[in-house]
């Protein structure tokens, strides 16, 4: 999920620490949430904030 999101895993845990994630579609794993496509999609629409990418943009050079 992280890698599609283009954040480090570490950022993905803490946005689901601290309740900024939906409810997963499935948690018969405690350990091992699972999301559908489709609410890991509406979710990325909306996330809270950017995260750090994995993949950051250049600079965009104005001058």
């Amino acid at each position: 999920m992280a890698k599609i999101a283009g954040i480090l895993p570490s950022t993905l845990r803490g946005y689901r620490s601290q309740g900024r994630m939906p409810p997963p579609d499935d948690d018969s794993v405690p350990d091992r949430p699972r999301w559908r496509l489709s609410t890991f999609q509406a979710w990325m629409r909306d996330r809270p904030g950017r995260g750090r990418s994995l993949n950051p943009r250049p600079p965009n050079d104005d001058s």
